[in-house]
Order: C-alpha cells, then sequence, then structure tokens
C-alpha cells in the first residue's frame, strides 16, 4: 500500500512541477467557477508542499485580481444544500494538517485581509510539536474567518482500514473537534486524497456533508459534495503553471489524469478511476487501460 500511495502523490509533485452512493448530485451552473486550494505548511521552503508566505499572498493576489471571491466551505454548504447564491467566481482556501503555521502565519494573515479559510485537522496530531494546539484552535475559531474540519484521527489512508478502525477514524475525529471547537463539524479531507465508495458512505453516516479530496481541477461542473476538486500548491509551482490550472488548462489535466488513472485502475481505486474518466472527458481525453 506504501508504493501506491507514493505512486499517486508522486503525481501531484510532477504536476506541480508541470504546472456519492444514494445521494443525488448537485448541479452548479456552468457560469459558476469554484477554486478550492489546498495548502500545508507555510513558510516552510523545504517540505514537497510548503510555501512561503509571501507565495500564498501572491496567489490570492492574483485570483482577487482575476474577480474571484473568497468563500468559505459553509457558503459553498449553502449553495449545493440550499441554493444559496455565491459570487460567480469564487475560491476557498483549505490548509491541511493543522501545521503550527496556521496559527502563526495563516490565521494573522486572514484576518488582516478579511479573507476565509477552513483547517483539516487530524486529531492525533494535535498539541505535537509543529502542529496546533486546542488553546490555537479555540482561538482561531473564535474569529469569523477560521472554520474547521476532520482530516481523521491518525491520517492513515482511509481505503486500507477495517471498517472497525474506519468508524474510530470519522467518528472520533468528529467528536473530538465537535468539543474543542463548540460547533458542529461537517467538513472532511480524505488523508492524501484517497478515498472508496464505502468511505463516502460512512462519511455520511457521521452526518458530514462536505468533502475535499486532491483530484485538481475547478469545480465547475456538475460536482458531488463528498468528491470536492483541489488544486494542491507547493512552492515548486510556477506563477505561470498556477494561473494555468487555475483556468483549467486541458493539456496540464489530461496530462495529470491519464497518469492518475492508469495508476488507480492498477490499485483497484476504482472511485479514483471514476473520477479520473470524468476529468478526462472534460479536458478532451480518452481513457487507456494500463
Amino acid at each position: 500500500m506504501n508504493i501506491i500511495k507514493s505512486s499517486l502523490l508522486a503525481l501531484l509533485i510532477i504536476i506541480s512541477l508541470a504546472g456519492c452512493a444514494n445521494q443525488d448530485k448537485q448541479t452548479l451552473p456552468q457560469s459558476n467557477k469554484i477554486i478550492v486550494l489546498c495548502y500545508h505548511a507555510i513558510g516552510d521552503n523545504n517540505s514537497n508542499y510548503g510555501i512561503t508566505a509571501e507565495k500564498l499572498k501572491k496567489q490570492v493576489d492574483s485570483l482577487l485580481a482575476s474577480e474571484y471571491r473568497p468563500i468559505g466551505m459553509d457558503q459553498l454548504y449553502g449553495y449545493l444544500y440550499d441554493k444559496k447564491e455565491i459570487p460567480a467566481k469564487s475560491f476557498i482556501l483549505t490548509f491541511d494538517d493543522a501545521m503550527i503555521s496556521d496559527y502563526e502565519y495563516v490565521f494573522p494573515y486572514l484576518v488582516k485581509n478579511n479573507l476565509k479559510a477552513i483547517f483539516f485537522v487530524p486529531t492525533a496530531h494535535i498539541g505535537r510539536k509543529n502542529n496546533l494546539a486546542e488553546k490555537q484552535i479555540r482561538e482561531m475559531n473564535e474569529n469569523d474567518c477560521c472554520d474547521f474540519g476532520s482530516h481523521s484521527v491518525s491520517h492513515k489512508n482511509l481505503y486500507t482500514l477495517s471498517e472497525e478502525v474506519l468508524d474510530e477514524e470519522l467518528g472520533s475525529s468528529k467528536k473530538i473537534l465537535a468539543e474543542i471547537t463548540g460547533e458542529e463539524i461537517i467538513s472532511f479531507s480524505y488523508p492524501n486524497g484517497f478515498f472508496t465508495e464505502r468511505d463516502i458512505a460512512i462519511l455520511q453516516q457521521y452526518n458530514y456533508k462536505l468533502a475535499v479530496t486532491v483530484m485538481p481541477g475547478r469545480n465547475d461542473i456538475p460536482i458531488n459534495p463528498f468528491e470536492i476538486r483541489r488544486i494542491i500548491v507547493s512552492n515548486s509551482i510556477s506563477d505561470d503553471n498556477f494561473k494555468l490550472l487555475v483556468e483549467g488548462d486541458p493539456a496540464i489535466y489530461r496530462q495529470y489524469y491519464s497518469q492518475m488513472y492508469a495508476k488507480s485502475v492498477k490499485s483497484g481505486l476504482n472511485s479514483i478511476a471514476r473520477l479520473c474518466e470524468e476529468e478526462l472527458r472534460r479536458y478532451g481525453g480518452t481513457t487507456k487501460s494500463p
């Protein structure tokens, strides 16, 4: 399983360098473009997914200059489930893994610039060195700019877990975060981005309403609330390729999804393979069995 994980995660790095069951799917008008960005450590230039605070600011500024407007996951929920209006061009900032930089860099930046973000927390990491502590999560959550979602308990690939362990990962993390924040937790980020139909079904049992993937792309197509696309951002992504990813450049997405489709089929990740097929059709590509 580690080989599968490494291979699929490597594809995300390549694309940076190169640039639900029993649920009615909600349809977005084609005029809407919802960009969801995924960040990890801010200010860390050494990790694969680290990014400087300056680069974060530059990317947000470029979206604002292109008339994208910031929204929160609560607004996305209202749009998908209650048909509430959102800006025709919207973007959402998400931060995975509950890094200490979320408190040191991101939180002040959001407050200063009147932005919103959601932080996905693997609850077993709370209080660890370089991770958020309960006190910091509470302080951030008191401000309307910050929201919190579950990233499971231990950040293990869900599809490798027994149903009993999966129940613990999804249920306990939701309960722990609800106790810390005093709010219901309805959003989830798949650890490493991988999931199956079984995982979606159990998320629904625990009353989660939204889940984000690491499948890149824009959410301007019919979208399942449990299969939200995100653009993974790292220091290795150039300004030009960031713009191409936001604009939905067909060549970049065909390259990414054709490779991931082959890997997913070999690994038996049918949910991922299905999404790859959808995206390849959207960007003018075709699937080829490995």
